[in-house]
């Protein structure tokens, strides 16, 4: 594969590391990044700097847009380069061609990043070294997560302590209903409450559909069972993939209930008939529940599917295009507490963490990490210090 490009085209610059850089090039740009995120936003040069475009070239691009639902490293189980993607119902035929390798994977999902202008994605991939790559590659573009199959795997308390030293900073994919464990599971106590006590956002896995596994279980999935964890937890962030499909009458009663649950519309924008994607949306902002939905591509081994979800939500008759730019953007911000420079059309990430963790202020660098399978450093590259989640 071909080196990377350097930066984006488009308003706000992103740097990127190519995964053969070097330790001083990513060092280097680990310090660019930082700058950029200290300079007061008020100077005029420093928007500049930062954004390097003029207003009229700033009118022309897409509008920004968050992805809140991307993989680096799934589906779970062996595709053969060039299957195409997902469909449902069967008999049905998908569109697509799988990419080779997460290489591969990567630069066309940032190839399509840069096309709709997504300036924020919550990544989560079941190697978490490949994640990591990723946020190497493309410093502070990426929200790193934990994809939880299993209860009890990843370890909490090793959670923890990668949060603390901020590797991740979102937790989710939870996919534990893959197996068949529903999401009031005890085991699944020690997540949520680490979650909780963190203030990092979760994504879930619950709704009636998921990938053909022998352990997968529709029942497991009825948002209803996520009752009992919101009322442990009820300052939990918690987002449920798909909206919980087609489970409506029982996720809008949850989102009626407990107002700090949100949702995404993932995948169900393009593995459904866009008849059927249409009827469940609509139904749920006729509800009143627009502002608490947020668009995710569930991007795995077939990248044009970030275009063709996000196509689907910009091509809905039903909806205003105020609440297109909710679902797509306006949305995330909010849930992800983003603070917006005013001044700018580009993004000041600044790092939240409790009080009792205030002072691991910088991640550690990860260059005593053991080499994978192919030789090279896992999650050997310096991490760029963690720039999100600054409330509003």
């Amino acid at each position: 594969m071909g080196g990377l490009p350097d930066v984006q085209s488009g308003p706000c610059a992103y740097p990127r590391v190519g995964l053969g850089a070097s330790r001083s090039q990513a060092v280097a740009l680990q310090q660019e990044a930082a700058v950029r995120t200290v300079i007061p936003a008020f100077m005029s040069i420093v928007v500049i700097a930062v954004c390097h475009a003029p207003a009229a070239l700033l009118a022309q691009e897409h509008p920004p847009i968050i992805d809140m639902h991307l993989h680096a490293d799934l589906p779970p189980y062996d595709v053969p380069p060039g299957t195409p993607a997902l469909c449902r119902p069967e008999p049905c035929q998908g569109t697509g061609r799988a990419t080779a390798d997460h290489i591969e994977t990567l630069e066309k999902t940032l190839e399509a990043m840069d096309r709709y202008n997504i300036v924020k994605a919550f990544l989560s991939g079941v190697d978490p070294a490949i994640v990591q790559r990723w946020v190497a590659a493309v410093p502070n573009r990426f929200m790193a997560a934990p994809f939880i199959l299993q209860p009890g795997r990843p370890d909490p308390e090793m959670l923890r302590r990668e949060y603390v030293a901020g590797r991740f900073s979102g937790m989710g994919e939870i996919a534990i209903q893959l197996n068949g464990v529903p999401p009031n599971d005890p085991a699944l106590e020690p997540y949520f409450a680490l979650a909780e006590e963190l203030g990092v956002p979760v994504l879930i896995h619950t709704e009636g559909i998921g990938p053909y596994l022998p352990g997968f279980r529709s029942a497991a999935g009825n948002p209803v069972l996520l009752e009992d964890v919101l009322v442990r937890h009820p300052k939990l962030r918690l987002f449920v993939e798909n909206a919980g499909y087609p489970y409506r009458g029982e996720m809008i009663a949850m989102m009626y209930q407990y107002p700090q649950l949100h949702a995404d519309v993932s995948t169900i924008s393009w593995v459904i008939p866009r008849t059927a994607f249409y009827d469940y949306l609509e139904a749920l902002v006729r509800a009143g529940l627009g502002k608490r939905l947020m668009f995710g591509s569930d991007q795995m081994r077939w990248p044009e599917k970030i275009g063709e979800g996000i196509e689907a939500i910009e091509q809905a008759p039903f909806l205003t295009e105020e609440q297109k730019r909710d679902i797509l953007y306006r949305n995330a911000v909010r849930f992800l507490r983003l603070e917006q420079d005013p001044s700018s059309a580009c993004f000041r990430w600044q790092p939240l963490l409790p009080a009792h963790h205030e002072e691991l202020t910088h991640a550690q660098p990860l260059s005593d990490r053991p080499r994978d399978r192919g030789g090279s450093v896992a999650r050997g590259l310096p991490r760029v210090p963690h720039l999100v989640l600054q409330p509003l």
